[in-house]
């Protein structure tokens, strides 16, 4: 059932970067699908990128792309992407940047 809440998921952020290539949160929704179904490093990090060089400092972009390099075993890029979430991101999410952090280090 999880795949396909995914699958529904991936839709409707699809339908969404029709309407609007440059919408971050459908972006940083695909990038990280794409990364939690196991997807080709190459799809995931070009919507995670893309999501990235629009607005940096979005919170869900950074700790995708924390938890995504540290999968491919690049520990110190994994721990700068999730100190800049701690700093970026609101309260709510505070916690899952200093797991990240805790991750990685």
């Amino acid at each position: 059932e999880r795949m396909g809440q995914r699958d529904k998921a991936q839709e409707y952020a699809q339908g969404a970067l029709l309407l609007n290539p440059n919408h971050v949160d459908a972006l940083v929704t695909m990038g990280r699908l794409l990364f939690l179904n196991h997807a080709p490093p190459a799809e995931y990090w070009a919507f995670l990128e893309h999501a990235r060089s629009l607005e940096p400092t979005h919170c869900t972009a950074l700790l995708t792309i924390g938890r995504a390099t540290f999968s491919e075993n690049r520990i110190e890029e994994a721990q700068q992407t999730f100190a800049q979430a701690l700093s970026s991101c609101r309260e709510s999410n505070k916690a899952d940047a200093l797991l990240g952090l805790g991750k990685v280090l």
